[in-house]
C-alpha cells in the first residue's frame, strides 16, 4: 500500500505570524502556498489523501499426457486507488 498524504493539512496560517481568520478562510486549514518570483515554490495547493493498493493471484497448472503438454493459468490483478480531496 502506497499512502500519499499532505503534510501540511491540519497547519494554522496564524502560527507563521498571519492574522488569525486565515485559519478558517480557504475553508480548510493547511500550510499556505508561497511561490515567489524567481525562487521555488513552498506549500501545496493540493489537500488531498490518496491511498494505492495493488492486490494479484496466480496459478499455474502444466498437464502432460503422453507426448502432449496442457498449460493453464490465471492472472487477475485488482487496483484500487482511495481519494479523499475536500476543496
Amino acid at each position: 500500500m502506497y499512502l500519499y498524504e499532505n503534510l501540511g493539512l491540519g497547519f494554522a496560517p496564524s502560527k507563521l505570524g498571519f492574522l488569525s481568520y486565515m485559519d478558517t478562510a480557504g475553508g480548510l486549514a493547511m500550510f499556505p502556498t508561497f511561490n515567489p518570483s524567481g525562487y521555488l515554490e513552498l506549500g501545496s495547493e493540493g489537500n488531498r489523501r490518496n491511498t494505492f493498493m495493488t492486490y494479484s493471484a496466480l496459478a499455474g497448472l502444466t498437464k502432460i499426457v503422453g507426448p502432449h503438454n496442457f498449460k493453464f493459468g490465471f492472472d487477475g490483478r485488482v487496483i484500487r486507488v482511495n481519494d479523499n480531496e475536500s476543496k
